[in-house]
């Protein structure tokens, strides 16, 4: 390892806030910063969010821990990681055009349906099936709905490739974030020239990718007065908030796995090899790390169900200590219920669903509801729910991997829930291991791209020495029986439900 010090001021900007972190060369968080922005609803099932909120955060929280550090010049890199999916158009002079839109959106539904039928063709290519809810989904609907905007488009970029063109003044983006764009070629790393002819989309509006261990700029002398780090400061490529996820979890290793619940949840498994499921029921996307790629199932909502129901039984005022009312409560309650919920099930696709099922008009239902449960059945139903839906990825990528998944590591908010990640552990058949800071996974992941970057660490191989596990759970095999009979009704939900489903989607189009 070099013998470098100095520090790296690395960003996990979520959905709904941004977490900065000022780390050393082995990803060790020093000093940390938050700051909210709001998600925007301007019309049903619209989604949105401010460029100046984004910016605001980002800058505010740099700056917060730039000044932690003992000298601004030993910062020796910026490091962004964000949310992926999400859809800013800027002119030339890199000025936003509209509001971003979200990777929550579901206004493009009629452009996602019409790329179904090319899916067969453009699969292998892209290494995704196409949804409603794609990058090109919504370049489709911009230029349909909105031509002025789409002509006097210089570029569409992703949220974590709108802030490192404000740090750089550079139109670039890395590998994986191209690679959820669904006009990536994931087999050749650059821009599809079959399907930008499909979808009459010019690859001349994309950004240049580059992967993720590439210094992409340097910090303008505009940005640097703006968020309190030396001008010239390199700042790297890094990944999209999967990518580094997989790097913080210390999923470097092909075959490796990890669990990430955030407001979306993922399953990624990390392989040299870009394989192709004949279902499509999981994609195939570019890792933090150049020689290698992530399979990722991703479900819509996960993190965000519970919380839908915490902010729900909030409101109820027979609630004792509502205010304070929190996850760790939550758990306490479910965990006074048994495995299985006294079979009450849970499908947890409240905003449409990803993997393995590629459907928006997807559901959360709650099925089997008796009057003798509780709240505490309630909360647990929905933990399971995620459980049963990640079990159901991880079916699907080992019915086409040449390895088995034997462990995953849990990263992310729904990991400091050690009840939930049992569940997981007993749900899916499964060992789970849970690192140091499970929270930071996807910060430290950024961190750590970034010391690869710089020559810190001569691969990814090696990162494994700084990132220490916490904990460890065994599978429980008479949770994991009762699971196991819940769990072809649970799939089988599905297949009953979707044409319910579909008539409350007709429905909710007038």
């Amino acid at each position: 390892m070099s013998e470098k010090d100095g520090y790296i001021i690395a960003h996990d900007f979520g959905t709904s806030g941004d977490k900065a972190v000022l780390t050393d060369l082995r990803g060790n968080v020093l000093a940390s910063e938050y700051m909210e922005y709001p998600l925007l609803y301007p019309k049903s099932h619209w989604v949105e969010q401010d460029p100046k909120d984004w910016w605001k955060a980002f800058s505010s929280t740099t700056r917060a821990v730039a000044e932690k550090a003992k000298s601004p010049d030993e910062i020796l890199a910026v490091a962004p990681s964000a949310q992926m999916i999400t859809i800013m158009p800027v002119n030339q002079q890199g000025i936003p055009l509209r509001n971003s839109i979200s990777w929550l959106d579901l206004r493009a539904t009629k452009q996602g349906d019409w790329l179904q039928q090319f899916a067969d063709e453009i699969y292998p290519i892209l290494g995704m099936a196409p949804s409603a809810k794609d990058i090109v989904s919504r370049i489709l609907w911009i230029k349909e709905n909105e031509p002025k905007i789409y002509a006097n488009t210089y570029k569409f970029l992703d949220c974590k490739d709108y802030l490192e063109l404000k740090l750089t003044g550079n139109f670039v983006t890395d590998w994986s974030n191209a690679s959820l764009y669904g006009l990536f070629d994931i087999n050749n790393h650059e821009w599809s020239e079959r399907v930008c002819e499909i979808t009459d989309i010019s690859p001349e509006k994309l950004p240049d990718a580059y992967p993720s261990t590439e210094i992409i700029g340097e910090v303008t002398q505009t940005a640097a007065k703006e968020i309190g780090v030396p001008a010239g400061t390199p700042v790297i490529a890094t990944g999209g908030d999967v990518a580094v996820a997989a790097i913080g979890s210390g999923s470097v290793n092909d075959g490796d796995s990890h669990v990430c619940i955030g407001t979306a949840t993922w399953i990624g498994v990390t392989t040299k090899e870009v394989l192709i499921d004949s279902q499509k029921r999981y994609l195939t996307m570019c890792s933090g790390d150049p020689e290698k790629n992530i399979l990722m199932g991703e479900m819509e909502t996960g993190g965000a169900a519970l919380r839908w129901l915490r902010d729900t039984l909030r409101n109820f005022p027979n609630i004792s200590d509502i205010e304070a009312f929190s996850y760790l409560d939550m758990d306490k309650w479910a965990t006074k219920v048994p495995p299985g919920s006294d079979q009450l099930i849970f499908t947890p696709w409240m905003s449409g669903e990803r993997s393995p099922l590629n459907d928006h008009n997807a559901r959360g239902t709650y099925l089997g509801l008796k009057l003798g449960h509780t709240a505490g059945h309630l909360i647990r139903a929905i933990l399971e729910g995620v459980a049963f839906n990640i079990r159901w990825i991880l079916d699907s990528v080992e019915e086409t991997a040449p390895f088995q998944i034997r462990d995953i590591c849990g990263v992310g908010g729904g990991a400091a829930s050690k009840l939930w990640m049992q569940i997981i552990s007993n749900v899916t058949g499964r060992k789970i291991r849970i690192v140091e800071e499970p929270l930071n996974a996807g910060s430290i992941g950024a961190s750590l791209t970034a010391a690869v970057a710089l020559g810190v660490f001569p691969d990814f191989e090696s990162l494994l020495e700084v990132i220490p596990i916490k904990t460890r759970l065994q599978c429980e095999r008479e949770a994991f029986d009762i699971y196991s009979k819940l769990f072809p009704i649970y799939k089988e939900a599905y297949t009953q439900l979707s044409p319910i489903f579909n008539k409350l989607a007709e429905l909710d189009k007038h």
